[in-house]
């Protein structure tokens, strides 16, 4: 399967690199995009500033860039009907209708977050807040995410992800989200659940980047095998329902 790789500088496009290269017999890039070159080739590998001749050329695209960069290589991918995997946090809620519509002609997989315990950590709030509310205990419920100084977007892709969850089932919990930027961190978020007798923390830590490319990674050959287009999440990898 070959795989082309949206913004291959930044730091997720240098972990998927970097995974592809020592750790993915199965899977070859294709092709790598960067605004700022025009086609060269580097390690035999071709960088390419053309989402079109990128997008050409490989059989998945994997997507970590900024959210209107992300809707323009979707519109290309529907033009050449090519399944692609996006990273991309801070969509505005009529970006997400675009993509959900989109998802309708050819296959994406969207995660804000593309670690594998992220997923668990989704499926054990879930069902600690159900088992809270069936026993009919109140509870209140916060997120605090931290990551590091760059990161753009406040609070983040997956801390909303966490708290949409939430309130698609339960609309009388409105989850508050508590942001903190600072040094490297890779990223963190905890979920907090609490009643009048006890608190519940659940908490995810990233110690590296190669988690996020893996998942990425396992997206775009998840993704490859699909017949069907539709929109595809990190619960359909884990089977989770």
């Amino acid at each position: 399967m070959k795989i082309g790789i949206i913004g291959y500088t930044g730091k997720m496009g240098q972990a998927l690199l970097n995974e592809i290269k020592h750790n993915s017999n199965d899977v070859t890039i294709s092709a790598l995009h960067s605004r700022t070159t025009s086609d060269t080739i580097t390690e035999g590998i071709e960088i390419t500033n053309s989402y079109l001749n990128l997008i050409q050329k490989s059989d998945v695209i994997i997507d970590f860039s900024r959210p209107e960069s992300s809707i323009e290589i979707i519109s290309h991918c529907l033009t050449y009907k090519k399944p692609i995997v996006c990273g991309t946090t801070g969509f505005t809620n009529t970006q997400m209708d675009e993509i959900r519509h989109a998802s309708k002609y050819i296959k994406i997989f969207y995660a804000s977050n593309m670690s594998l315990g992220i997923a668990i950590l989704s499926d054990l709030m879930q069902r600690a807040i159900n088992t809270f509310k069936t026993n009919n205990i109140p509870i209140e419920v916060s997120i605090l995410e931290r990551h590091h100084k760059h990161k753009v977007d406040k609070p983040s892709g997956t801390a909303i992800s966490l708290a949409n969850k939430i309130t698609s089932t339960c609309s009388d919990i409105h989850p508050e989200m508590v942001s903190l930027r600072y040094g490297d961190n890779i990223g963190q978020h905890d979920v907090i659940i609490s009643t009048d007798m006890e608190v519940l923390t659940l908490q995810h830590q990233a110690t590296n980047r190669s988690v996020f490319a893996s998942g990425a990674i396992a997206a775009a050959k998840f993704i490859f095998k699909q017949k069907v287009d539709r929109l595809y999440t990190m619960e359909d990898i884990i089977n989770i329902k």
